[in-house]
């Protein structure tokens, strides 16, 4: 699966593989070849200056019918095939590939090809190629006759899973990060500061950096990037809620070490969120706002865990992170059937 995938996505950026041939024609249109025509053709001399009445040119042109664009084509059109008789097709978002009506045993059997390979990838020195050719000896290597031929299990997944347990919170919390500020649900209106911006989102009214040397000032094109925010009502009460997934296995009990704990640029990261929207907050008079870690249990049932905290930014009246951790389970069942989670269940 890894290197089917890689075969497609390199072919969507890079394109088909071409072997091209340099071609030297008389007259033609390509660059002139100085050095070519000065040793190879006859001048005409006037006042001293040299005309040649004939110019050789040169030019690259693609070799369509060459084995290697050709086996590529083929490869790519059985691999889009194979996950489309998966049905993974539509799951990683591939369009299927006709670009070859021919077999791999076309080519030559197994043995061959792969010499052909073995050739090739020692006349090529593009990185691109070279990856991309031993790609194509791993798929040959392993076609799809050695693959039924195995019992075991190939495994297909993702070393991020961070960022899926981040889409997956962002989902089931309602996250309200990237919808515009006209369109929030909040129980006074847009404060008239805000009127000029009911456009953006909440994600674009934090602060940038700004940058100022001895004759100019440049804003920066990066800021804060908090995972999630929040903005439920509890009876009739606004709350702003500053989430963080963190996939992190906490170890936070009396006689034990502290380890499995986000670092101190999370925690800081965290109460400078709130600060951003300091200004937010006070101008709607949102009562109540939280921060809080999401971490994943393997356990039923919701913990408090406990809080992390800095004196120094407590005392500038920021809310300390709480931490919770959630029944992972209970979270991907609401991710898969689309349901939001009671946030109230989190006694935030």
């Amino acid at each position: 699966m890894a290197v089917i995938l890689f075969l497609l996505n390199d072919y969507y950026e890079y394109g088909i593989y071409t072997n091209s041939e340099d071609i030297v024609e008389v007259n033609g249109e390509g660059e002139i070849l100085w050095g070519k025509t000065i040793d190879e053709s006859f001048a005409l001399i006037e006042d001293n200056r040299p005309y040649y009445m004939e110019l050789y040119t040169g030019k690259t042109v693609d070799d369509d019918m060459d084995y290697f664009k050709r086996l590529h084509e083929c490869v790519l059109t059985e691999c889009s095939h194979q996950l489309h008789e998966a049905q993974l097709d539509t799951l990683f978002d591939m369009d299927a590939l006709e670009l070859s009506e021919e077999s791999l045993q076309d080519f030559g059997d197994r043995d061959y090809i792969l010499e052909r390979i073995f050739k090739e990838l020692n006349v090529q020195f593009n990185t691109r190629r070279q990856i991309l050719l031993k790609t194509l000896f791993a798929y040959i290597l392993q076609d799809r006759r050695m693959l039924e031929e195995n019992d075991g299990i190939s495994m297909f997944g993702t070393t991020a899973y961070h960022a899926v347990w981040e889409k997956v919170c962002a989902e089931v919390f309602d996250n309200k990060l990237h919808t515009t500020l006209g369109q929030l649900k909040m129980s006074a209106p847009l404060a008239e500061q805000y009127h000029s911006m009911k456009k953006k989102t909440l994600i674009e009214i934090i602060e940038k950096p700004i940058w100022e040397g001895l004759d100019t000032t440049e804003t920066a094109s990066d800021t804060l990037i908090p995972d999630l925010i929040s903005t439920p009502k509890f009876d009739g009460v606004d709350y702003f809620i500053i989430f963080d997934a963190k996939y992190y296995n906490i170890q936070l009990e009396k006689g034990k070490s502290l380890r499995g704990n986000p670092g101190v640029g999370d925690v800081t990261k965290q109460y400078l969120y709130q600060l951003a929207y300091r200004e937010f907050i006070k101008a709607h008079n949102i009562a109540v706002v939280k921060n809080c870690f999401l971490m994943p249990t393997e356990g039923n049932e919701i913990v408090k865990k406990g809080t992390a905290k800095m004196p120094m930014l407590e005392a500038l009246g920021l809310e300390n992170i709480q931490i919770r951790l959630i029944p992972a389970k209970m979270l991907y069942e609401c991710y898969l059937t689309q349901r939001k989670i009671n946030i109230n269940l989190f006694e935030l």
